[in-house]
C-alpha cells in the first residue's frame, strides 16, 4: 500500500469537479491529477479525435478492452510521479476505480459534487471543450452513459462527502474550507 492520501473528486459532467479540485490545489497546495486528462491522453495516443461522441465511445471501449478500473490504473502512474503525500484526483467515474484507489493508497477521501442539470449545462457551454454536450438532451445522454459505467454507485457511496454546488464561487470556497477543516487536512 502506497503511503499517500487521495482526495477523490467525482460528480456528473459540469457539476464542478475541476473547480473544486483547483480551489483545493490553490488553497492547500496539493497537486491535481485529472482522470479525464489521462483518458484524453490515451485517446490521443490511439489517434482518436476529441469529440463528445467519440470520447464516450472510446471510454466504454477502453473499459471493455482493459477492465472497468483502467482509468484508475492510468492515473496511478501520474500519482506516483508526484512527490506529495496528498494528491487530488479529479473525475472518478466508477466504483471499480474507487476500489483500486482504496486498495493502493493509505487513505482515500471521496468528495461528491452535485449540481442541477440546468446549472451543469450552463457551465459546460462556458467551458467550450470539444467533448462537452451542447444541449440538455445531449447532456442527459452523457449523464446516462456516465451513470451506467459506474458513476451512479460512486455518487451513492456512503463514505462520500456531498458538496452542493449551485451557488457562487465564494460559497463553494467556504464549503470546501469547512470540509477540509472537518477532515483535519491542512496545507503541506
Amino acid at each position: 500500500m502506497k503511503n499517500k492520501t487521495l482526495i477523490v473528486v467525482t460528480g456528473l459532467p459540469g457539476a464542478g469537479k475541476s473547480t473544486v479540485s483547483k480551489l483545493i490545489m490553490e488553497e492547500y497546495d496539493f497537486p491535481v491529477v485529472s482522470m479525464g486528462d489521462c483518458v484524453r491522453e490515451e485517446a490521443k495516443k490511439r489517434g482518436i479525435k476529441e469529440g463528445a461522441k467519440s470520447m464516450q465511445e472510446f471510454i466504454v471501449e477502453l473499459r471493455k478492452e482493459r477492465g472497468p478500473g483502467i482509468v484508475a490504473e492510468l492515473t496511478i502512474n501520474k500519482i506516483e510521479e508526484l512527490n506529495k503525500n496528498l494528491v487530488i484526483i479529479d473525475g472518478l467515474r466508477s466504483k471499480e476505480e474507487l476500489e483500486i484507489f482504496r486498495k493502493t493508497f493509505k487513505k482515500v477521501l471521496l468528495l461528491v459534487i452535485v449540481a442541477s442539470i440546468e446549472t451543469r449545462l450552463e457551465r459546460l457551454s462556458r467551458r467550450r471543450r470539444a467533448d462537452d454536450p451542447k444541449t440538455l438532451e445531449e447532456l442527459r445522454t452523457r449523464d446516462e452513459v456516465e451513470l451506467n459505467i459506474g458513476l451512479r454507485d460512486v455518487i451513492n457511496d456512503n463514505e462520500g462527502i456531498k458538496i452542493e454546488n449551485e451557488g457562487d464561487l465564494q460559497e463553494l470556497k467556504h464549503n470546501i474550507r469547512k470540509i477540509m477543516e472537518k477532515l483535519e487536512l491542512s496545507k503541506e
